[in-house]
């Protein structure tokens, strides 16, 4: 009799374990952003609130600018994208592993309110090649902080991505 009452015990523990965990799951089920636009950044700062830049960060709009809750989100914030996005890296493009899917929030950006509430800048890195200056217009690079020699350059990378609109998970 106690191995039935044991059994009727555990199998309602686990019934309402599941329960439970579905709640759990989803209310930190992801938000889709859907059709929003992001665009391209290369060299600038080379890093920010302690975190080195690399490809597959992001910007936001800064906390309380152009009525973007993305401001709010943390520095690390997990963002997930619907299709992947090429970045190139410092010998060029391989799909294998220049095909991003995930990316963190860790700038911050466009405090002119140029672009549109969830937008995200994108960073491509500061990969130049041979005899390219170390520059990108718009922004200001610290001097010597560009990677030499590559067989590609972030700055035109970052250019001919565009401003695509693209849909992605996040908070």
């Amino acid at each position: 009799m106690k191995y039935k009452t044991k059994l009727t015990h555990l199998l309602w523990f686990v019934l309402i374990g599941t329960i439970l965990g579905v709640v759990v799951y989803s209310v930190k089920a992801a938000t889709l952003y859907s059709n929003k636009q992001t665009t391209g950044y290369a060299m600038g700062a080379t890093n920010y609130s302690g975190h080195t830049f690399t490809r597959g960060d992001v910007a936001t709009h800064a906390l309380g600018y152009c009525n973007d809750l993305a401001g709010y989100w943390s520095r690390g914030t997990n963002l997930s994208m619907t299709s992947g996005i090429a970045i190139p890296g410092f010998w060029g493009f391989d799909p294998n592993y220049d095909i991003f899917w995930t990316f963190y929030k860790w700038d911050v950006g466009d405090l002119n309110c140029v672009k549109n509430a969830y937008w995200l800048d994108i960073y491509f890195s500061r990969y130049i090649k041979n005899g390219d200056a170390c520059i990108c217009p718009g922004v200001t690079t610290p001097a010597g902080s560009c990677y030499t020699n590559a067989n590609t350059n972030a700055c035109t990378n970052a250019t001919y991505y565009g401003a695509p609109n693209k849909s992605y998970y996040g908070p």
